[in-house]
């Protein structure tokens, strides 16, 4: 067994805590651990870091390592028998312990004691403790703790969902890629590149696909995220991805950041090719450039790679470039790219990009075609396949029916849109006689050149089949041909026990168009079926958390659940900011009787957001704030309300109310409600009334000799 250093990489840690790599974090804390006794500086600078960490995750984790290599420096020992272990287990208030216990294990412990900590539904522990249950059963694991995992994979926290990612291929090394795939392409860079990290083993060329979609992503998040992967893919893999990068942005941030992973994998032919990508930058952005070089050239220079002095190097290099024609440095430098990154061309460039979109189509007809088989047979079957060639342009549809199956499998792929349209009813009745492999592909002809009127006759197919496949190109047709159909049934599918039915149905839910999504998580959130809440719990992990914020908070505010409760509390903490814990101040403090059934949760929940944003705002701070904005919503709210709907919104308004009605209800009242013409009517009519009365009264006094 390898010794690891005790010696703690305080530079790195703190790095990849920055940048939230955390599961290369966990990696350096994983040597920390097994080191036989760390140094006391290392065990202070530990102590310093999870009590400034803000992911709870990680400074639960930050602090057992803390922990365990504190008493071993002290000579304590962790008593490992299975009555603690059952006290642990049954005390969630000392999971601390707990989590030292499972590191102490040594492999006949672990064996005497992995069945009562099945059986202790582990999945369901609070999320702190979760990456260190899926090592334990990571390195004691059977198959059978598969599903654990999978559950695991739709985790809200990310550092749980990318530990069980990175663990699931060791269960389940083909099927694992239905999960993952999907995730490939969640919003979230961080689940996508947590997804690229665990397709890697599984399907290599898929996964430096998607790191190449990442790391040329034009927004800086997406930037830094695939560079903190790096250090995971074998380095002359990602070089061409690095200098492609540090020519393409002038972010200081970046290049610092590539910097660093050159001078960790530098060799004595990369400083040329830093300086062949230096000639067409701008002044400032070949400045950053020209700190790399040098860093890189000073790393070899130290380590005796090169002989010479760096500087004297660098002179050599750039004096090299004055005194040899363009056609001479231009031949040096494709000899060097050749020697050093031969293995990184031929593997992505050719195989991974090239050989994939050839092989991509073939494979998907092999597999539809073939009945069930072990991996290694249908390898060796994919290279005795002949290749298949057809003039799709000039097949009809009784041409069609004479084709063998692979043949109309291939072609069901490639026919154009005339083919479809010009059938469209003969391809509805082949569902009738055709294999279910054919059907399969008819239903994605349809996903692709129908309309909604075809939807009708691909229903069946969603609802009275049993074949996975069938339900899942049902499911991708549905969300081009009819998506408000499909949407009333997608929870069930995301529920299904069926890996790929619910994979595709996440897949389908991720790539729906916004508005639709937040309908749907509106609705699961606000329903009474508890299912239907932990699946739009689950869901959100996919998700931009902006479009799903309001309803998430609302469902927060209302629920009654203590354990749903906390599930949805895990989601808000996962994606902290300062409008977030304003938004729970005012729902913990709000004075109005109906606001809030659970003040003491959303109390609770401001206190954990305040210290993860690092105490920037206590909610005592934020509650003047907030009862501002509560009462300038009220007033602006109250002026917009009628009479009778401010006596619901606050009670004190009754009085006002009555007395409102008692003056409508007078003469004064009902004149003010006329129109114009009719107040001059009655204006008038009063008048000509008042002229008459003193006539008559003028009148009388005559009569009566006045």
């Amino acid at each position: 067994m390898a010794k690891h250093s005790g010696k703690l990489p305080i530079s790195d840690l703190v790095m990849n805590l920055q940048y939230e790599s955390n599961i290369a974090a966990l990696d350096i804390l994983d040597k920390f651990d097994k080191a036989p006794e760390p140094a006391e500086n290392d065990l202070a600078a530990l102590k310093n870091l999870f009590a400034r960490e803000k992911n709870l995750v990680m400074a639960f984790q930050l602090k057992k390592s803390f922990r365990y290599g504190y008493f071993k420096r002290k000579g304590a020992k962790i008593l490992v028998n299975s009555d603690n272990l059952k006290k642990l287990l049954g005390n969630p208030a000392r999971i601390d312990d707990l989590a030292l216990l499972l590191l102490s294990m040594n492999p006949a412990e672990a064996f005497m004691n992995i069945d009562l900590i099945r059986a202790s539904s582990w999945e369901n522990f609070a999320s702190r403790i979760l990456p260190n249950f899926c090592k334990f059963f990571n390195q004691y694991g059977s198959v059978e703790d598969e599903k654990s995992f999978l559950a695991l994979t739709r985790h809200p926290e990310p550092v749980v969902m990318a530990v069980a990612l990175s663990a699931l291929p060791k269960f389940d090394p083909v099927g694992s890629q239905a999960v993952i795939e999907p995730l490939l392409n969640s919003p979230l860079p961080l689940v996508r590149a947590e997804a690229i990290q665990a397709m890697y083993p599984v399907n290599k060329s898929l996964a430096l696909n998607h790191f190449s979609e990442l790391i040329r992503s034009p927004e800086k998040s997406n930037m830094l995220v695939a560079l903190n992967k790096v250090n995971f893919f074998p380095y002359v893999e990602m070089e061409p991805y690095l200098l492609r990068l540090m020519v393409s942005t002038g972010d200081k941030e970046i290049l610092r950041k590539i910097g660093r992973i050159f001078c960790k994998n530098a060799y004595p032919e990369l400083p040329l090719k830093i300086l062949k990508n230096n000639k067409n930058l701008d002044s400032a952005h070949k400045l950053h450039v020209n700190g790399i070089l040098v860093a890189v050239a000073k790393t070899l220079s130290l380590s005796g790679a090169i002989e010479e002095d760096y500087q004297d190097y660098i002179t050599g290099l750039l004096r090299e470039q004055q005194i040899t024609t363009k056609n001479t440095v231009e031949n040096l430098v494709y000899s060097e790219e050749k020697s050093a990154s031969a293995k990184a061309s031929d593997t992505f460039e050719d195989k991974g990009e090239s050989e994939l979109k050839k092989t991509e189509e073939s494979e998907e007809i092999e597999e539809a075609s073939q009945e069930e088989s072990t991996p290694s047979i249908r390898t060796k079957s994919r290279r005795k396949r002949k290749k298949i060639s057809l003039d799709v342009d000039s097949i009809d549809f009784p041409a069609y029916k004479q084709l063998s199956l692979d043949e109309r499998l291939f072609f069901l792929m490639k026919a154009p849109e005339s083919f479809f349209l010009e059938n469209r009813t003969a391809l509805k009745e082949r569902f009738q006689s055709s294999t279910a492999k054919e059907q399969g592909n008819i239903i994605k002809l349809f996903g692709k050149y129908g309309d909604k009127s075809d939807a009708a006759s691909l229903k069946k197919f969603l609802h009275t089949t049993d074949d996975e496949d069938l339900v899942s190109a049902a499911i991708k047709a549905f969300a081009e041909l009819d998506v408000d159909y499909l949407l009333l049934y997608l929870p069930t599918f995301m529920q299904s026990e069926n890996t790929k039915i619910r994979m595709t149905a996440m897949q389908v839910f991720s790539s729906i168009d916004r508005d639709s999504i937040a309908s749907l998580v509106i609705g699961l959130l606000s329903s009474q079926n508890r299912e239907h809440k932990i699946l739009a719990v689950n869901s959100i992990v996919t998700l931009d958390f902006e479009i799903v914020r309001k309803p998430l908070i609302e469902a927060f505010s209302n629920e009654l659940s203590g354990s749903l409760a906390d599930k949805l509390g895990l989601t808000l903490l996962a994606n902290v900011d300062r409008d977030l814990l304003l938004d729970m101040c005012r729902l913990g403090y709000s004075e109005s009787p109906n606001a809030f059934r659970g003040r003491n949760l959303a109390k609770s929940m401001s206190v954990k957001l305040s210290e993860l944003l690092g105490g920037i705002s206590s909610p005592e701070e934020l509650l003047e704030e907030a009862k501002k904005i509560s009462k300038e919503e009220k007033e602006e709210r109250l002026a917009s309300m009628t009479l009778e709907e401010k006596a619901e919104f606050a009670p004190q308004a009754k009085a006002q109310l009555a007395e409102q009605i008692r003056q409508e209800n007078t003469l004064w009242g009902i004149f003010k409600r006329c129109d114009l013409p009719l107040k001059l009517v009655i204006i008038s009519l009063i008048f000509l009334l008042i002229s008459g009365a003193i006539l008559i009264t003028l009148a009388m006094l005559r009569l009566l000799g006045y």
